[in-house]
């Protein structure tokens, strides 16, 4: 029997919030540098609506706030409008250890940067890389005498348009400065109707189903990621409703006593980063 139930919600960030999550500083061992971490997410776009909610934007903000907690950084979250000048000032602010306005070889030593972006939110998270890896050039007021290197890239569902026309985006993909980049997407073979099966977490017994269908939007239909190009060093990208993950069921927490249970193939827009999310959290606290 299929059941519309009624979660509750994963608490969405207000926009720009403080972090959830501080990370006590690592001091490398060899060369005593304070290391300070962050990782960063930017939420797809909202519609209007209020930015992070929806369940993929939910979903995205419980994967950067877990890593976070679980050493990746101090986390904070951003709206994918108007692109990632806030997220980059936020960052490159924190890093420049001077406060001269230039970012040194010093400055990026000294931090660990892991960046996430889901659907539009993804190209944007892209975009931000690329924008720091533009050496010489000044950068929401920040002249980079280096590239700012990436620790990770994930991107979750990334819809990557043809033309840029707000809050449409693209990207050409992350460069050189990102060490690992990790993609996984949907190609839309769902055509939007997406079902989690769900039980008890503690005896295992059936709850039913929940429907998580997207809706379809005008002209362009169901939205959909895809694979990026990619200059990083090292890149993996995953179509999970096609091959090897299309009959793999991933099942995890959905709320408290409530697991989800989800194949690949049954993977929509709006389900893909519940799908990704223990694929993509083993990549960030690697």
């Amino acid at each position: 029997m299929k059941h519309r139930f009624e979660f509750e919600s994963l608490e969405p960030r207000s926009l720009f919030s403080a972090a959830v999550h501080a990370i006590t500083p690592a001091v490398h061992p060899a060369a005593k540098t304070v290391v300070h971490r962050y990782i960063i997410g930017f939420w797809g776009y909202a519609f209007g609506g209020t930015p992070g909610t929806g369940f993929g934007n939910q979903w995205e903000t419980n994967l950067v706030d877990t890593a976070g907690s679980k050493g990746a950084g101090t986390a904070k979250m951003f709206a994918e409008e108007p692109g990632p000048g806030a997220a980059e000032k936020y960052i490159l602010s924190a890093i420049d250890l001077k406060h001269d306005h230039i970012i040194t070889a010093a400055d990026v030593r000294a931090m660990r940067l892991r960046v996430v972006g889901y659907s539009l939110g993804g190209i944007v998270a892209a975009n931000l890389t690329r924008d720091l890896d533009q050496v010489g050039s000044k950068v929401e007021g920040y002249k980079l005498d280096v590239a700012v290197p990436i620790q990770q890239l994930v991107t979750l569902d990334p819809v990557n348009y043809p033309i840029n026309f707000p809050p449409l985006v693209n990207t050409s993909g992350p460069e050189s400065n990102v060490d690992a980049f990790f993609n996984y997407y949907e190609g839309g073979s769902s055509n939007g109707v997406s079902s989690l099966n769900l039980f008890d977490s503690t005896t295992g017994s059936s709850l039913g189903s929940y429907s998580a269908d997207d809706t379809a939007l005008p002209v362009i239909g169901y939205l959909h990621g895809d694979s990026l190009d990619s200059s990083a060093l090292h890149t993996a990208q995953y179509q999970v409703d096609t091959g090897k993950f299309a009959h793999h069921k991933v099942e995890h927490l959905l709320q408290s006593g409530v697991n989800g249970e989800l194949e690949g193939e049954q993977t929509d827009h709006g389900t893909l980063p519940f799908y990704a999310y223990p694929y993509a959290l083993a990549n960030l606290i690697a």
